[in-house]
């Protein structure tokens, strides 16, 4: 039996992606702790708002009275907020071992940010390569500075459009390590004998993540008979 099983980026449950590539895909999106509209009506019901607001400020110092006024206003559009990438790879791997245990073969297709959560999985735990038949990356983020350097200039209070708060101390997780994990894994299938098919999709033009972080050359010569593929798109959904 084979699976397909997708990592999209942030809450996109239906990303360009999925819909177009893997309309069947289960989707593991464990980044984000969600929250109920009941939790958070309990939440606006039970809170002083003076008190809200003192929170915010010291945890998040940066906050302007227009950021808390919008967000006050538009408090029930609130999804959740991101958890530790530590946090993220222990629960994806537990959902990973639930769908495998019947011993089906599994395809492990990423998109953006959230290929950190896959790699570090399989580098923690590579035994599970023994379940994995194919490996697509699609615009994989070369390592965690490249991630870390899209959010640090949010790094005060802010709540992404799909109404997640991306905490500080998840901003300050992709901080380390600096060396390319995109090598690493390369390195990592490669010792693991990997005989299944490894496929990285990007774009030269990507707006979010420059091609010349991937280290491409060194997956290459780990990898020559694979495909990497430049879609020449300069959208990050590689024009899905």
């Amino acid at each position: 039996m084979n699976k397909t099983i997708y990592i999209p980026w942030f809450g996109n449950q239906d990303d360009k992606i999925r819909k177009s590539t893997f309309p069947e895909a289960h989707i593991i999106q464990k980044s984000i702790k969600l929250i109920s509209l009941e939790t958070t009506a309990r939440f606006i019901d039970t809170i002083d708002i003076d008190e809200l607001r003192s929170r915010i400020s010291e945890k998040y110092p940066s906050t302007t009275k227009e950021d808390f006024s919008y967000m006050l206003a538009e408090i029930m559009k609130f999804q959740g907020y991101t958890r530790k990438i530590s946090t993220t790879i222990s629960f994806t791997k537990n959902e990973i071992a639930w769908i495998i245990q019947d011993e089906c073969l599994i395809k492990l297709a990423w998109h953006s940010q959230w290929w950190l959560v896959a790699i570090e999985l399989i580098l923690k735990y590579p035994e599970i390569l023994d379940s994995i038949r194919e490996i697509e990356l699609f615009a994989p983020v070369g390592n965690y500075m490249v991630w870390k350097n899209f959010h640090v200039w949010k790094e005060s209070w802010y709540i992404n459009r799909k109404w997640v708060i991306v905490r500080k101390q998840y901003i300050d997780s992709l901080a380390i390590p600096s060396y390319s994990l995109l090598v690493c894994l390369a390195i990592r299938l490669r010792k693991s004998d990997f005989k299944w098919k490894f496929r990285i999709i990007y774009s030269e033009n990507d707006p979010v993540i420059p091609d010349r972080t991937l280290e491409l050359e060194s997956v290459k010569m780990l990898f020559p008979e694979e495909e990497i593929i430049n879609t020449k798109s300069d959208n990050h959904y590689l024009g899905y």
